[in-house]
């Protein structure tokens, strides 16, 4: 087995390959010697590997299938947290978060690999975020509709959220008027009646995830504003009442009495001013969220 020896009492050597080796031992009291000759024989180590049904997971709770490969018939796993045994073990992964996977196979000579691999399992979640080009208007109205993915895992995240790594594969819009569904990517729709609407997205990730988000939209006709002051004119500091008389439907009013200040207070306010001249004052009505 090579021109390695040793003359100490006890001797250890290291072979790098695999075979039989014949070691013989030389042992010598003055004149006289003796031999003796044993046979060894060194196993190579067993390959292994391992693969993951989906490494790149969906949310917790999760299940993930593990493969091993390899010359071993006998495994030992660790998940970090939990273990298993058997070539096909399953684990269950409670909490979103990246794990390493070590895998200890032994084969029938009881020779030993390890392969151990950091991050390997990605317990991502998924938050969808629908992103409209406006939130409603005055119908009819076209909005174009599109969706970014994003995820909180690895934690912490950078300020904000990590954007999600993998792509969507189907989509699912409903506009909530009870139009067909779109399956595009990036749709466009046009709410031709006034109303409040619930946009729900169905989607599914790359790897096999779903995910679902909502986003409303209001749409609404532009009403008619008008209001009447009393008393007009008016002396400083008096208090001044301001009454709508806009028609159409009106979800919302804005007063901008002319010298910095606002009110949304709704169809009827009150303003006092405190300078001596003449203001503008302006009142804006708004339908859900058509303004006038």
């Amino acid at each position: 087995g090579g021109e390695d020896s040793s003359t100490l009492n006890t001797a250890s050597y290291t072979s790098h390959t695999a075979g039989t080796y014949t070691i013989t031992l030389i042992t010598a009291d003055g004149p006289c010697k003796d031999t003796a000759y044993k046979s060894v024989t060194i196993y190579p180590q067993p390959t292994l590997d391992f693969t993951a049904t989906n490494p790149d997971a969906c949310p917790a709770p999760v299940t993930v299938s593990f493969t091993a490969t390899g010359t071993a018939t006998s495994y030992a796993w660790d998940f970090h947290p939990g273990t298993g045994t058997g070539k096909t073990p399953n684990q269950t992964y409670t909490s979103n978060g990246f794990y390493d996977v070590t895998l200890i196979g032994t084969d029938a000579n009881g020779c030993k690999d390890t392969v151990h691999k950091n991050d390997y399992i990605k317990v991502r979640d998924i938050i969808p975020v629908i992103a409209p080009d406006k939130d409603g208007g005055c119908i009819p109205v076209t909005i174009s509709f599109d969706v970014d993915l994003f995820s909180s895992i690895p934690s912490p995240p950078p300020p904000g959220l990590w954007p999600y790594p993998l792509g969507i594969t189907s989509y699912d819009w409903d506009f909530g008027d009870g139009s067909p569904h779109s399956n595009a990517a990036q749709p466009t729709h046009t709410y031709t009646l006034g109303g409040t609407y619930n946009v729900i997205l169905t989607g599914m990730t790359a790897n096999g995830c779903p995910f679902i988000d909502t986003f409303v939209i209001k749409t609404g006709t532009p009403p008619v504003p008008d209001f009447v002051a009393s008393p007009i004119p008016s002396c400083i500091h008096t208090i001044i009442n301001f009454t709508s008389t806009s028609t159409g439907t009106i979800t919302d009013y804005v007063w901008d009495f002319g010298d910095g200040n606002i009110s949304v207070m709704g169809p009827a306010t009150t303003h006092a001013y405190d300078t001596l001249a003449v203001f503008d004052v302006e009142l804006t009505v708004i339908n859900n969220p058509c303004p006038a």
